[in-house]
């Protein structure tokens, strides 16, 4: 089998033996350039948990051709997810705008299920927004936090208490002003310090 790890490429024998030398080799490659395990590609599978990876290549070391480590460093994971953030919030705000207006004059099931949608996408932003923070990469924000914080307790007591209405008013004067100003931010911080693989 053929491993690919940042510019080597390096072939070992289809033997666990091998798997000890190649998680090795992989070890140090991480170490040496500072890097972080994102997702291993093996033949035509990408395996993003390193135990699952490991699983894998004992169950079908047999017949493994080609595996590729994909490392990044910490700034570009940050950089990714600033970018994948980005182009969430540009199709999200309009839907979130669309979604108040909903409530406010009577959801249907689908308006519930995207509220659900909505919830996950704001969990994830504020991680984003906790990660950006303690990178140092934008201020902290107690205010913010504590308000989001109270937002989606409002939220979540105003499903279990089936009011469309505080619904609609939650989405409206909380989560969308918090995804204005995470857009702002975001976008940014991309134009100052992104380096986009994607641009000329």
């Amino acid at each position: 089998m053929r491993l690919k790890v940042g510019e080597r490429v390096i072939d070992y024998p289809n033997t666990m033996e091998s798997v000890r030398s190649m998680v090795e080799d992989i070890e140090n490659h991480l170490r040496e350039t500072g890097t972080i395990w994102v997702e291993m590609r093996i033949d035509d599978r990408i395996i993003y948990d390193i135990d699952e990876c490991l699983e894998y290549i004992q169950d079908h070391l047999a017949s493994i051709q080609y595996l590729e480590l994909i490392a990044r460093t910490e700034r570009e994971i940050q950089d990714d997810r600033l970018l994948d953030a980005n182009a969430y919030l540009l199709r999200a705000i309009p839907a979130v705008e669309t979604l108040s207006g909903e409530f406010y004059q009577g959801p249907s099931q689908e308006s519930w299920l995207r509220l659900n949608e909505l919830a996950e996408g704001l969990q994830w932003l504020l991680q984003t927004d906790w990660i950006m923070r303690e990178s140092g990469r934008w201020p902290a924000s107690p205010q913010g936090d504590q308000r989001m914080s109270d937002a989606l307790r409002e939220l979540e007591q105003a499903v279990e208490a089936e009011d469309p209405v505080l619904v609609g008013d939650l989405i409206a004067y909380e989560i969308l002003p918090f995804f204005r100003e995470m857009s702002s931010k975001v976008s940014q911080l991309i134009d100052k310090e992104v380096v986009r693989d994607d641009l000329s």
